[in-house]
């Protein structure tokens, strides 16, 4: 073997070697760029889940207004007993207030149990609201269910009203 030929061997072995070091640093730099755009991805879901949350409770608020010729406030327990005491069955005015409200409600929390809503800012925005929702209206709740024969009814209100005890550290 020539010294040329030696020479070029120890230039390509040198190629090789510089070219490994430049694919690793590549992948280093692609595996870099990966992560940020799945945090990137993970923190538009997440901002883009509130926003969902917000609007979706807006709309309560707005379906709330309508039916404020039939519901009181949601805090008002003796109010809210009176009401239930009024309402008889599903089909008289009161009772189809109390149906469409507790089902839009139960609505949101079964979206917040999926995740499709975030459990934080619910928590925020209308964590007493909700555990006043469930308390207040449970016996219109426990009857609806013995009527129905289903135990089931409403149990995302309250299930998500249990899990905003924890998390409301302050009154919302």
């Amino acid at each position: 073997m020539t010294s040329f030929e030696r020479a070029s061997l120890v230039a390509a072995f040198a190629g090789v070697f510089v070219a490994l070091i430049a694919f690793v640093v590549e992948l280093g730099l692609l595996r870099r760029q990966i992560a940020q755009a799945t945090t990137s991805t993970k923190l538009d879901h997440a901002r883009r889940r509130m926003q969902a949350t917000i609007e979706f409770y807006e709309t309560t608020l707005s379906k709330r207004a309508e039916l404020r010729a039939y519901l009181p406030y949601d805090r008002d327990a003796a109010a809210v007993a009176a009401l239930l005491a009024r309402a008889s069955h599903e089909d008289d005015e009161p009772g189809k207030a109390i149906t469409e409200y507790l089902g839009l409600f139960e609505l949101l929390a079964a979206g917040v149990r999926t995740g499709v809503f975030d459990h934080g800012v619910i928590a925020r925005i209308a964590g007493s609201r909700i555990r006043a929702i469930a308390a207040n209206y449970g016996p219109w709740i426990e009857a609806r269910r013995r009527l129905h024969g289903n135990p089931a009814l409403y149990q995302e209100i309250e299930w998500l009203a249990r899990s905003l005890e924890p998390v409301t550290g302050r009154p919302s």
